[in-house]
């Protein structure tokens, strides 16, 4: 029996006799030997091998794209619907030998029964346009008809990007309900549980023989549809169609490694590029699709058990996720392989840069203490790709300055001709004359600690730069990476308006905004100034009293950054001028806030938290804006309790995903500007605890000069710790209880001015109109006994705010009520009173307006046990109305229901909050 020895990642080669019976070969103490299965299913460890001809009476035994790990998926996925599971294989089929080509299939036949399911989903989806459809005489034919249909550009898709048209989404989506009668098509007849059921053993059963392409998008377009269109609730759909995106990404990477082998003797560059980058955005959808359905498996666990999600042990939703979690792990080391590979490696070796005739750009840099090895990486990132001289200011301590100098020592004798036409200018902030005479000018809660202190050195770079600098660029060291050409970003001052002093990166979060704690949409760790202009005005002064103002309104953690200035100097002395925001692509941030927790580590599976990664990242130096699509969005549904709230956010999903898809698309962000989707960043920008995710850690140390040693991941965002909350360091995601206390009121307060009905906690938003009262359901209901009922109420009504408390019923041509109301502004604003029961006896009232118009007005109740009420207003609380009810032993208000209404045709908002 012939032999040869296994060599990993390199085509292997074994001649045998052509009457040889080849089914498979077998690894064993690194020899190849024959075996033979019966029945060609390859499992672990054993490798399955192809025939080639190569001459008489022998032939070549080549590797071809490894199936062993998709076949042991769908024997898996079986055995999850059997309750048998095999083990997971111990290695990944990319790091075993990959030769040959992937054999060109045609598209398999679906079943009879798939068929069938896909035609009816599709003829329910096309209800609401279409109305009605009947099978042909062929069933088949038909199904196949409808299979068509569901293609890019058949009738169902091209109905769904209708639904992009304005003013008809609602009405066009509210067409494709889940339930009720269209068109006198009952929901039952099409697609009941028996119909969905149906559905899903077909979809279960085409996946676990499917491995080609075609047959793998079929089932991924069914499960989408399904979803979409059907019944987003249901977890096992969730769960099939994140398999069906891991194994078909995993079809691609193998097709694409064919592709690679075919370019050995041809190799074009930019067709390898444009091929790398779409088996990685199929392998990025996969794992950001199993990512959705951890979190749909989560929050539908939680349901069931009664509990919130963030009082829910996310291991206890491990069970159900362990399967999709062993696609997610072999999906993402297969990511890994693509963005870090030899070609990616030798991107990173700079060569000689082709200097440009363009004028000088000037970097501002801080360094406090040994810092240069951890700054070192976005310097480099900034020299492998300049085409213009550079002279840079390093702002510092004496220490930070010689470990600088010394770092720039290394580099030169290392590589060069990078230091070519670059000089370096020193300057200790902490014995500069203007920056000690500042200092001493500043309140003292300001720049505490020496980074802080560096910072707003920068801040202050007119008082410190040369006359002849007239513009320089601040920028962040540690955690940025520059992908393009810095002269891109030296001439974006070009575009400055006369009254614009700097340039700045902006936040763009969504949380960021509802924070509202401090301004905060400027992000400092990007800064363009026109140093010429900031000496001719008072800038310095305005910095100072910047400071003054935000402390005296109470910011939260403010002073400690130099970008706590610049946000209070735009919002509180300029009027929301003199700063130009930056395009999108000069500071990307990797949020993926689309997703539940999607910053909080704590929230996820630790495997989850090792190999999550940025969807946007296909290659190591190429990093797009990500914008999801609507299946990537589908699961926020599953953040809602109430049907309508859950079909309203499927809606959203479905309208906002398919625009995000239209050529030309783009996200508004909350400071009105747009970030195309899929526009690639010039610059990334990796802030405060973002840092701490490990896919950052290994960009940026792929990125560090190969030459130096490699720092270690504390070392490298040991910043975090001058980035915590007791010091004021942005927050990106919610992290702790306070945090998420913090989030939770913004998103309410955002929910009152928009009229959204949203609850969360003791606290809910509703509109009111038309002499309609709207029950409000605090699901921290009162427990045990109570001594009181507090109620905090925000309303913009202009007059006629009604607030009940009791228990309404309805009744023919009528309604009863037991209760206590309060109307505010009755009686065309002339007076407040309260009468016992709707329309019942008046047994207080006050004379005089409450109500603020075209403004929010703040009401407090305090209704006791023992009958006493109170009612105040304004900020203050002060009480206008104050009455002892006799009502001991007959009725208890406390325990009542809330309700909230008023008059007329215009939405009155509110925002009501239990104690």
């Amino acid at each position: 029996m012939a032999a040869a020895s296994l060599q990993k990642n390199h085509q292997t080669e074994l001649t045998m006799p052509r009457s040889t019976d080849l089914t498979e070969l077998t690894e064993q103490n690194d020899r190849l030997l024959w075996h033979d299965s019966g029945n060609g299913t390859a499992q672990e460890p054993k490798m399955e091998w192809k025939r080639v001809p190569s001459g008489a009476g022998e032939e070549t035994v080549k590797t071809v794209r490894v199936k062993r790990w998709s076949r042991w998926l769908d024997q898996n996925r079986q055995g999850a619907l059997t309750g048998h599971q095999d083990p997971v294989p111990t290695s990944a089929p990319f790091l075993k030998v990959q030769v040959g080509s992937v054999p060109k299939t045609k598209p398999a036949k679906p079943s009879v029964a798939m068929a069938l399911a896909m035609a009816r989903m599709a003829r329910h989806a096309l209800v609401g346009a279409a109305g009605p459809s009947r099978p042909s005489r062929s069933r088949l034919g038909m199904a196949g008809h409808l299979l068509c249909g569901l293609g890019p550009h058949g009738p169902l898709l091209r109905s769904a990007k209708a639904l992009l048209r304005p003013r008809e989404d609602r009405q066009v989506l509210g067409g494709v309900e889940m339930s009720g009668v269209k068109h006198g098509v009952k929901h039952g007849e099409c697609c009941g549980v028996e119909f969905q059921q149906l559905l899903i053993k077909s979809a279960a059963k085409e996946l676990r023989n499917a491995e080609d392409l075609n047959t793998l998008g079929e089932i991924y377009l069914l499960l989408e549809t399904f979803l979409n269109f059907l019944n987003y609730d249901n977890v096992d759909a969730w769960e099939l169609i994140a398999h069906t995106a891991g194994k078909r990404a995993l079809a691609e990477y193998n097709a694409f490694t064919s592709f690679a082998e075919d370019m050995a003797s041809h190799f074009d560059s930019e067709s390898f590029r444009q091929q790398k980058f779409h088996v990685m955005k199929e392998i990025n959808h996969a794992a950001h699709l199993i990512e959705n359905f951890f979190q749909v498996a989560w929050y539908d666990h939680s349901r069931q058990i009664g509990k919130s999600p963030v009082e829910t042990d996310i291991n206890e939703v491990r069970p159900r996720f362990e399967n999709a979690l062993k696609v997610y792990q072999v999906v993402q080391n297969a990511a890994d392989t693509l963005l870090y590979d030899a070609v990616a490696r030798y991107g990173m070796i700079p060569g000689t840069p082709r200097l440009s005739t363009a004028p000088e750009v000037v970097l501002v840099l801080t360094v406090v203490g040994p810092w240069a090895s951890v700054g070192i990486v976005t310097f480099w990132s900034i020299l492998r790709t300049r085409s213009t001289p550079l002279r840079v200011f390093i702002f510092g301590d004496q220490a930070g300055i010689r470990d600088w100098r010394a770092m720039m020592r290394t580099v030169k004798s290392a590589t060069p001709h990078v230091m070519h036409r670059l000089r370096f200018d020193y300057i200790d902030i902490f014995q500069h004359p203007r920056m000690i005479a500042y200092f001493s000018r500043l309140p003292s809660e300001c720049a505490a600690s020496n980074m802080s202190k560096a910072l707003y050195a920068r801040l202050l770079c007119h008082e410190l730069l040369p006359l002849d600098v007239e513009r320089a660029i601040a920028m962040d060291l540690g955690d940025i990476l520059v992908f393009e050409d810095i002269l891109g970003l030296w001439e974006e001052g070009d575009h400055l308006q006369p009254d614009e002093l700097l340039a700045a990166a902006s936040h763009r979060s969504q949380e960021e905004s509802l924070r509202q704690t401090k301004p905060s949409e400027l992000n400092g760790g990007v800064v363009l100034y026109e140093v010429s202009r900031m000496r001719q005005g008072n800038y310095t002064e305005d910095t100072l009293r910047a400071a003054i103002i935000g402390l005296e309104k109470g910011y939260q953690h403010f002073c400690v950054w130099d970008q706590d200035i610049l946000n209070a100097m735009r919002e509180d002395l300029w009027g929301l001028k003199g700063v130009r925001l930056l395009p999108c692509r000069w500071s990307i941030f990797p949020m993926a806030n689309w997703q539940f927790f999607w910053n909080t580590p704590s929230f996820w599976l630790r495997e989850l938290v090792e190999r999550r990664r940025y969807p946007g990242l296909l290659a190591a130096d190429h990093f797009e804006h990500f914008c999801p699509n609507h299946i990537l969005m589908l699961h926020t549904v599953f953040a809602f309790e109430k049907r309508e709230h859950r079909q309203l956010a499927r809606n959203v999903a479905l309208a906002q995903g398919i625009r995000n898809q239209q050529p030309g698309s783009s996200i508004k962000a909350p400071d009105g500007t747009r970030c195309a989707c899929g526009e690639r960043a010039s610059l990334l920008h990796v802030p405060s605890t973002m840092k701490l995710w490990p896919w950052v850690q290994r960009l940026f140390r792929f990125h560090s000069p190969s030459f130096l040693p490699e720092v270690h991941d504390e070392a490298l965002f040991r910043s975090r710790n001058e980035q915590g909350e007791e010091l004021g360091g942005g927050f990106w995601g919610s992290e702790d209880s306070k945090d998420l206390e913090i989030m939770r009121q913004g998103t309410l307060e955002w929910a009152r001015d928009t009229g959204s009905s949203v609850v969360s906690g003791n606290c809910a938003t509703t509109p009111t109109s038309l002499g309609n009262y709207a029950h409000i359901d605090f699901p921290n209901g009162p427990a045990g006994e109570v001594q009181s009922l507090k109620l905090k109420a925000q309303t913009n009504a202009s007059q006629d705010a009604h607030l009940f408390f009791g228990t309404i019923y309805t009744v023919p041509n009528g309604l009863q009520s037991l209760g206590l109301e309060l109307v505010i502004d009755a009686f065309e604003g002339t007076k407040s009173i309260l009468r016992w029961g709707i329309q019942g006896e008046e047994i207080a009232e006050f004379r005089g307006r409450i109500l603020e118009r075209g403004q929010w007005t703040s009401l407090w109740v305090d209704i006791k046990s023992s009958g006493e009420v109170q009612v105040a207003a304004g900020e203050s609380g002060n009480v206008f109305l104050d009455i002892a009810l006799d009502i001991t032993g007959t009725y208890d208000l406390t325990h009542g229901k809330i309700y909230a209404g008023s008059l007329g045709q215009k939405p009155a908002h509110w925002l009501l909050c239990r104690e």
